[in-house]
């Protein structure tokens, strides 16, 4: 099994744990490696029902570069904010170093300023 073309939207869908064994952390306690974005997108699926589609995907080298956008409902908890039930967008970058048909590395990106403001109003 090789790792997605679309690598960003199968972290944040529903098939999480299809993408957690397509992900070979290089060590436990690296603050940039894919088991942390996989943490973090678990926290974003918690706390929203969102469809995530990728805008643009470029490959180059061992390199994946996502942009990607999140709509959904605010359904659970969020950095303190109780369920709101509103309809938000939430986009972000995802870069991703594979290796081996694996994602060994990852970086995001998240405007999670844009998304606190349209939780707020």
């Amino acid at each position: 099994m090789e790792f997605s073309a679309k690598p960003s939207r199968l972290m944040l869908s529903r098939t999480l744990s299809r993408a957690t064994s397509l992900i070979t952390p290089p060590s436990l306690d690296s603050v940039r490696d894919a088991m942390g974005l996989k943490t973090a997108a678990e926290k974003l699926r918690a706390a929203f029902d969102q469809t995530v589609r990728s805008l643009h995907t470029v490959a180059e080298d061992d390199l994946v570069i996502d942009h990607w956008l999140s709509e959904g409902a605010h359904r659970g908890a969020f950095f303190g904010i109780e369920p709101t039930g509103k309809n938000v967008r939430i986009e972000g970058f995802s870069v991703w170093r594979i290796k081996d048909g694996r994602a060994v590395e990852a970086w995001g990106l998240v405007d999670i300023a844009g998304l606190m403001r349209q939780l707020k109003t």
